[in-house]
């Protein structure tokens, strides 16, 4: 797990890390589903709490209270925008892979070759 600083949210995380993978004080491979409650992924379009935070359309609550039924169906829009935004991700990782890094550039080999002279002169003007 990813060090957290916020002192309070790490005891949390970590009480809600072995309520999940343990049980019976052993680490298991798998949540038991079974034994209650567990948290699970749910797409930001299904979030019936946003609009009671956020300035936004309540249309997803209203149908929640009104039918007693939570959809957890992410809406078409939200998919649409996920699967962009993952193109962009790995076009961006694409163009960075592609790119030499600057040790390879030839002002990279300059930069390095001049700080290692500044280095030279420096220790014979000491020495």
């Amino acid at each position: 797990m990813n060090q957290i600083e916020n002192k309070r949210l790490r005891i949390d995380m970590m009480a809600l890390r072995q309520q999940i993978w343990e049980r019976g004080g052993e680490r298991t491979g798998t949540v038991d589903h079974s034994s209650g409650d567990y948290p699970r992924w749910i797409d930001t379009s299904t979030m019936l709490a946003d609009p009671l935070m956020k300035a936004m359309k309540s249309d997803r609550l209203d149908a929640c209270l009104k039918s007693g039924v939570f959809d957890m169906k992410p809406t078409q829009e939200s998919l649409q925008i996920k699967a962009r935004n993952q193109k962009i991700r790995r076009m961006k990782r694409s163009k960075d892979q592609d790119q030499p890094k600057e040790e390879d550039t030839l002002h990279g080999m300059i930069t390095a070759l001049t700080t290692e002279i500044h280095k030279l002169k420096t220790e014979l003007e000491c020495g």
